[in-house]
Formats: structure tokens, C-alpha cells, sequence
């Protein structure tokens, strides 16, 4: 089987000279003296780093902010949405015609492209997609369900002539950005170049699921989450086992993006409210973790569903100052591709569900499914996997869940803040 590498990327440019130069491939190392350096002494507070823009910072807490754009129809739809839909929030047509759901009502069964994006400004390296979710609405309307696609999973993705890109055997986070690339072969960050991104990404996604059409794409930035979690000054939330945090010191310092030895900041299991910088440090953790990503994507899960209900209480929307802060933060964070629809038809179709209507699985039960091909690690879907695929197609995932209840991720809860030892 072969599969996309560096030589690839070279070879891929073609007459028009299209191509991800900038691409670096699993086993490519990364320019010597490139990336951030720790603090000197891990114990003194006083010399504390915070990240400003590193890339992993942003990457692991990317499938929340996913998640926060279904709070925005869920929950505060009326009273935010409304208020920006038609003034902050960019909309643009994204999706290719023949990915689209016919029509543009919004009845019946919908699916919403949820995509997390992985761009450091003032950067022409590639983009890509760090997190990718379909949001499935069932024909009534009144469940929804998150159906992660891990960004390792083998796609055989076909060539992509507004691109140059000539086919191969991708991750499917790689599809993005090899739509996306622009005759450089770097990242592309005008509309045209997200469109072209998003029209590589969903052809690799029929690959997986063949056949299946969009009602929506959303487009999620970082710096747009960042500040909401920033507005809503931490959140109050359950912590379900021991994490040890690689970025952080015991003290509460940040070390930079090179794993830190320890010892790390903890985050003892309990309900405790949680500062920005510690919320968001959570969410990323994986390395110390007995399932590693699998146990990072449920505290994403967990945190998101926390965020839901201070997002819906009344303390949060009617102080003037944090709803002001929530708008312009919402403003900066989507991108949307509604197919024609009007925003304030969106909110009215699915005003009735609510977060406990909200449905978290695990693609592959929440377990690796690996496969090594050339050298490169990827992973792949297993056959329970494919089953929940064509369940989502077929609008019968509740069945699905029915027989497979151990895949549903716990939202987990959301108690009164403590303190939690360290």
C-alpha cells in the first residue's frame, strides 16, 4: 500500500508546481531550534511562563471548542446567536454541491461537519484539521449525537486537481491541508483556500462513509475559544482520575511544549472549579494516562458538557460584562457553511433540545485500532466502527447505542468548586 510522504509531497507539486513542501511527514524531525524552552526553575512562580500561541496548546483543546459550537444552537441560541449571526460570524460556501444535502430546509435527519482548526498565525506551513466531528440531529429533532473521526484514522483519499494533489494514502487530519495548499504548497488562509481544504476533507470522509451528505460545516478558531473560556473565568467541573500534567510544574508553572519530567501539576479526581489556564491544561493531557487519547477525548467531553450548563445559567447571561465577553468571543470563533439557511432557522429547528438530549460516542469503543503501513502508524476503523457509520447515514444510531452502551462517553458532572489537593 503506499502512502503520502515527503518524497511524495516533492513529487506532487506537478507542472503547476502545486505541493505540500511544507509538509512534514510522521518520521520528519523538526528544524533544530525550532519550538519553546522551558522555564529555568520549575519551583518560583514569580518566573512563570504562559503560553501565548504554541501549536499543541491549541491542538488538544480543539474538539471543545467543536463541541461549544452545538451549545451555541443548543443553548444560548436565542440570546446569543441572534445577536451576531448576521454582523460576527463569517459565513462562506464551503462545501462542494455534491457533498451538500439537497434543499435547503433543514427537516428530517441533519448532519453538521464540526471541524477544529490547527493554524498558527503569521505561519505558511500547511493547515490542518485537528479535530473533526459529525454532529448527527435525528429526523425528530430531538436527540443529538457527537461522533468523533480520530484524526489518525487511513483514508485512500483520490486526486484533488484544484489542488494539485494527485491521491495517495493520507491521515485524514493530512486531507485538509492538502486541499487546502495553495500553489506554494503552503497554507492557504483566504476563503477560497477553505473551501478547497474542506472539499478534499469530505471526500476523504466518503471514503468512510459513502454517500453521505452535509447540512452545515463549521469552522472552529482557537483564539475564538480561548477567549470564551477566558469570559467565563474557568469552569466548575468533576475530575474522574489522576492527571499529571506534562506542560506544568508541581507549582503551577508553565514549562513549555517539550514534555516536562516532573514533578507536574495534578488534577486530583473530585468537583472543583477550574481556572482558564487549568482548564485548559487538562483537556490536553494524554501522555500519563492509562488510554491515553481516548481518556483526554472524554475529559474534552466532560469539560464541554460543564461548560454547557454554566453557559445556560442564569448568572452567566445576564451579567452584562461576560455576555459582552461571550459575544465577541463567539464572533471570532466560526466559520459556518450553513447551505443557504439562515442562522435564526437553525436555532428555531432544534430550540427544543437541550444538553442532556446530547449524545458523546467513542468511535472504535473508545480503543486503538492500529495499523503500521510503510512505517507510518495509522489508525482504522474497526467493523463495529463501520456499522456506526452506516447507522449515522441511516438516521439509527440510537439503535446502535442501544446494543453498544459502553461507547457512549460520560459527560461526566459539574459540582460546587474546591479545592483539590495537589
Amino acid at each position: 500500500m503506499q502512502t503520502y510522504t515527503e518524497q511524495d509531497a516533492r513529487a506532487n507539486r506537478g507542472a503547476d508546481g502545486r505541493g505540500s513542501g511544507t509538509y512534514r511527514s510522521a518520521n520528519s524531525k523538526r528544524p533544530e531550534g525550532s519550538g519553546r524552552k522551558r522555564g529555568n526553575d520549575p519551583d518560583d512562580p514569580s518566573t512563570a511562563l504562559r503560553p501565548k500561541d504554541p501549536r499543541k496548546y491549541r491542538v488538544m483543546v480543539i474538539i471543545g471548542a467543536c463541541l461549544m459550537v452545538l451549545s451555541g444552537f443548543v443553548v444560548v441560541g436565542d440570546r446569543v446567536f441572534r445577536s451576531i449571526a448576521n454582523s460576527s460570524v463569517t459565513q462562506e460556501d464551503l462545501l462542494p454541491p455534491e457533498m451538500k444535502a439537497a434543499g435547503k430546509n433543514i427537516d428530517g435527519p441533519v448532519n453538521v461537519l464540526l471541524l477544529g482548526m490547527d493554524e498558527r498565525q503569521n505561519s505558511t506551513a500547511l493547515i490542518r484539521t485537528d479535530s473533526i466531528i459529525i454532529a448527527h440531529i435525528n429526523a425528530a429533532h430531538d436527540k443529538a449525537y457527537l461522533i468523533s473521526l480520530p484524526r489518525d484514522t487511513m483514508v485512500n483519499v483520490p486526486a484533488y486537481p484544484p489542488s494539485g494533489f494527485r491521491g495517495g494514502t493520507l491521515k485524514l487530519t493530512e486531507s485538509f491541508g492538502l486541499g487546502n495548499q495553495n500553489s506554494k504548497g503552503q497554507g492557504d488562509d483566504s476563503a477560497e483556500g477553505r473551501k478547497r481544504g474542506v472539499g478534499l476533507l469530505v471526500k476523504a470522509i466518503d471514503t468512510l462513509i459513502p454517500g453521505i451528505t452535509f447540512n452545515a460545516v463549521t469552522m472552529i478558531n482557537f483564539v475564538g475559544f480561548q477567549k470564551m473560556v477566558e469570559a467565563m473565568g474557568g469552569v466548575d467541573m468533576c475530575i474522574d482520575q489522576r492527571v499529571e500534567s506534562v506542560h506544568y510544574a508541581r507549582s503551577g508553572k508553565y514549562m513549555g511544549e517539550d514534555i516536562y519530567p516532573g514533578p507536574g501539576y495534578v488534577y486530583t479526581p473530585g468537583c472543583r472549579h477550574l481556572q482558564p489556564w487549568e482548564a485548559l491544561d487538562y483537556v490536553r493531557q494524554r501522555e500519563n494516562l492509562p488510554h491515553g487519547d481516548y481518556d483526554r477525548q472524554r475529559h474534552q467531553q466532560q469539560f464541554i458538557m460543564a461548560m454547557f450548563k454554566q453557559l445556560a445559567s442564569a448568572g452567566t447571561l445576564t451579567d452584562i460584562t461576560k455576555f459582552s465577553a461571550l459575544k465577541d468571543a463567539l464572533g471570532q470563533l466560526l466559520t459556518l457553511d450553513l447551505n443557504g439557511a439562515d442562522v435564526a432557522d437553525w436555532i428555531f429547528s432544534f430550540k427544543g433540545l437541550r444538553p442532556s438530549d446530547v449524545t458523546m460516542i467513542q468511535t472504535n469503543g473508545g480503543n486503538y485500532v492500529s495499523k503500521n503501513v510503510d512505517g507510518k502508524s495509522f489508525q482504522v476503523l474497526s467493523e463495529d466502527s463501520d456499522r456506526l457509520m452506516q447507522a449515522l447515514k441511516s438516521d439509527q444510531i440510537a439503535a446502535f447505542v442501544a446494543q453498544h452502551p459502553d461507547w457512549v462517553a460520560s459527560s461526566g458532572g459539574s459540582g460546587s468548586a474546591s479545592s483539590a489537593p495537589k
